[in-house]
């Protein structure tokens, strides 16, 4: 990252090829990007959001400079830096009973309609863990594959969403975010 950053700075490059997933896209980026376009004024950007596995192939075929991704593409040809860690967090309408708690746990979901990922992707296959070392089993009644898409659903007080904090939730209306707390 250090070395491509330096070839940035040195003009050596004139369009840089980002990608991001969605979460990245929503969190980290803008202000990334605010101060990348403030230190690189003559730098276009082409900036592409896409889901994990499309960013690893275009990585691979040389169709990508840069990629911020949640899960790590598993292609050894690829070099890759871990940037940090993202917390799950419950996500809910103002108006829902469970708003009221300070933190949530899985036993609470029980009852709940869950807005959460299905089991396949990596988050999904840890919160499954999570649920099952306390004996019990997540089902998710609306699975989604971007945590921003559960916006508009939980706006409409349909569930609570189980998802990561990298999305700034709080500047949505109506929304409260509360820690998920499994242990």
């Amino acid at each position: 990252l250090k070395q491509f950053s330096n070839r940035v700075r040195d003009r050596q490059i004139g369009l840089l090829r980002l990608a991001a997933s969605a979460p990245a896209s929503f969190s980290i980026l803008p202000a990334a990007i605010q101060r990348f376009m403030g230190r690189n004024p003559l730098v276009r950007l082409d900036l592409q959001t896409l889901p994990a596995e499309e960013i690893g192939e275009k990585l691979i075929v040389g169709d990508l400079d840069l990629a911020l991704t949640m899960a790590e593409v598993p292609e050894p040809s690829i070099r890759r830096e871990i940037l940090g860690a993202a917390d799950i967090v419950c996500v809910m309408h103002r108006d829902c009973a469970l708003a009221q708690k300070h933190e949530i746990t899985p036993e609470l979901l029980l009852d709940q309609v869950l807005i959460s990922y299905g089991s396949a992707p990596p988050p999904g296959r840890l919160l499954d863990g999570v649920f099952e070392q306390r004996g019990l089993r997540r089902e998710p009644r609306i699975q989604v594959t971007m945590s921003i898409s559960a916006v508009p659903l939980l706006q409409r007080n349909l569930g609570i969403a189980l998802v990561d904090a990298l999305v700034p939730w709080a500047t949505f209306d109506h929304l409260v975010v509360r820690p998920f707390k499994p242990a």
